[in-house]
């Protein structure tokens, strides 16, 4: 009995262990990925920080940089195909398309940082042909040209642009790698052609963006952040859900439906303030256009000319009342409004210049000055502002607005969310949440990027996401042995008995236990046990 009792103890625990593999990997599938945004120098090309950081569970984490003074935007790192190959991205919420410069594109194309995507060297590599499901472009529409190939093209209001084809390949993340869809670069124009980045991540309001991507496949939930650092750069993006410490006290504001076609995240400004001063302008005025918008592709902040007239007459103001001379900016072909003079920088700016305050339908967000003003590149102690006129448009709020500030990008609920944090140290300043508390640990001096496995805690379980099906086949192979053998076990006790009989082999009466065993056959048979005496 206590064999049997042992077997049975097994049985259960085989069938417990699949049951903990299928809810332990189900649960952590979602787990929130962090990505800390570094800051690349202006001496040499470093895309290592020497402090790397990285989440003690699950995060995957990869060296980035971007800064409003060096380069006017930040980027991401993603390392595509099979092998993996490294390619810069900037993070661009004003747009939906992620694409980056194809081997095909020659001259058509600028230098940029990495060499370009060549779809012949990665073994993952897919076709996305014009009937494929994948050949989406959002708007405008993708083109069928020649050959079955899905064409996608883009033009931006500064005048650049980039066309090319779809691809499909696998995009590491974290330890796991994702199939994704994006754009393969044959032209570029303008600003794309000119950027040292490879090309651009568009993170908008569309389905065509890789994080909707992650989202359908059930990767990530249908939320991002970006925190973007101060005056030196840095930062972070997180993909996924991530709950905030209570301390950082993170305000939502909600989401406008955007009547034009590049899925913009609009929001509803009723009024902005420097120090104490309203701008004196009707809500129309902040919104009219495409209304306000936060974007964290377009570096500075720009604002309807009526308000940005007001914005700019009270920062002069201000000014002349603290005896800052008005100096020329960093390039001339610019007419910047610069101040120098600021003594002790950028620490001291408050002392001159008054906090600015933007006040949303349901939230209010006051700022320093740091988040209107940019540090002159060529003038020590010497400031220039970051608002410019927009014309006949809304507010258009780019990184500069977002500097040490989290950005809660929720789609599941349709708000912005807004924390003030140092994003420089943003592990330090929050504790990240998925599932369970989870903390940010310094890290070795960096190396170029190798997937590496995931610290695991006794809770959770993690996986790849395309292990999923193998494992649940699994854990239902397991539970379906578990109920087999225990019928088996009950139908052997209930044709299990002991009677006295004749033993033809021994010629003599003796106890014999009779087993009436069921087999997998269907077959019945008696078994003589060996006869006590």
């Amino acid at each position: 009995a206590d064999a049997r009792k042992g077997k049975m103890t097994h049985v259960w625990h085989l069938a417990w262990t699949c049951w903990t593999v299928l809810l332990g990997t189900r649960w952590n599938a979602h787990a929130a990925q962090v990505l800390p945004l570094r800051f690349k120098g202006h001496v040499e090309h470093n895309r290592t920080h020497p402090w790397r950081r990285e989440l003690e569970k699950t995060a995957a984490i990869w060296p980035l940089g971007g800064s409003v003074r060096e380069l006017g935007y930040f980027y991401l790192t993603l390392q595509l195909g099979t092998p993996s190959k490294a390619f810069e991205v900037i993070v661009d919420t004003g747009s939906s398309m992620a694409y980056v410069a194809c081997s095909g594109c020659g001259r058509n194309c600028g230098k940029h940082a990495d060499e370009a995507f060549d779809p012949q060297r990665s073994t993952t590599y897919q076709h996305v042909g014009c009937r494929d499901e994948r050949c989406a472009c959002g708007s405008p529409a993708c083109q069928c040209k020649s050959k079955d190939q899905c064409y996608y093209s883009r033009h931006y209001a500064e005048g650049s642009s980039s066309e090319g084809i779809l691809v499909s390949d696998l995009m590491a993340f974290g330890n796991r790698h994702e199939r994704i869809t994006f754009g393969c670069e044959t032209k570029e124009t303008g600003l794309i052609y000119q950027q040292e980045a490879d090309g651009v991540m568009g993170m908008g309001r569309s389905d065509i963006t890789l994080q909707k991507q992650l989202a359908r496949s059930g990767v990530i939930d249908d939320v991002f952040s970006l925190c973007f650092g101060g005056t030196d750069g840095g930062g972070s993006i997180i993909f996924g859900k991530a709950e905030v410490e209570k301390s950082l006290d993170m305000k939502y504001t909600k989401l406008l439906e955007s009547t034009y076609s590049g899925g913009f995240y609009k929001v509803n400004i009723e009024d902005m303030m420097l120090g104490q001063d309203s701008l004196g302008l009707s809500r129309y005025q902040w919104n009219r256009g495409a209304g306000a918008i936060v974007d964290s592709g377009t570096t500075f902040v720009y604002l309807e000319s009526t308000a940005f007239a007001a914005f700019q007459a009270k920062v002069m103001a201000a000014a002349n009342k603290a005896g800052l001379p008005k100096i020329a900016g960093p390039d001339p072909s610019f007419h910047d409004v610069c101040f120098g003079n600021v003594r002790g920088g950028e620490v001291a700016l408050s002392e001159y210049f008054p906090p600015w305050t933007v006040k949303f339908a349901d939230l209010e967000l006051k700022l320093p000055p740091i988040n209107y003003l940019w540090v002159h590149s060529k003038v020590q102690d010497a400031f220039c502002l970051g608002v410019f006129n927009n014309g006949n448009s809304g507010s258009l709020l780019g990184g500069l607005f977002a500097r040490d500030m989290l950005v809660q990008y929720d789609h599941d609920k349709n708000r912005l969310g807004f924390a003030r944090v140092k994003c420089d140290a943003l592990p330090e300043g929050m504790v990240l949440r998925p599932d369970q508390e989870e903390s940010l640990a310094p890290q070795s001096p960096a190396q170029p990027w190798t997937p590496t496995p995931s610290y695991s805690s006794e809770e959770e379980t993690d996986v790849h996401v395309s292990m999923l099906p193998a494992l649940y086949m699994l854990g239902t192979v397991g539970l379906v042995v578990a109920i087999v053998v225990l019928v088996v076990h009950q139908i052997r006790r209930r044709y299990r008995y002991t009677e006295i009989g004749w033993d033809e082999k021994t010629s003599e009466i003796s106890s014999l236990t009779l087993d009436m065993e069921r087999t997998l056959s269907g077959s019945t048979e008696l078994q003589p046990f060996k006869p006590i005496q």
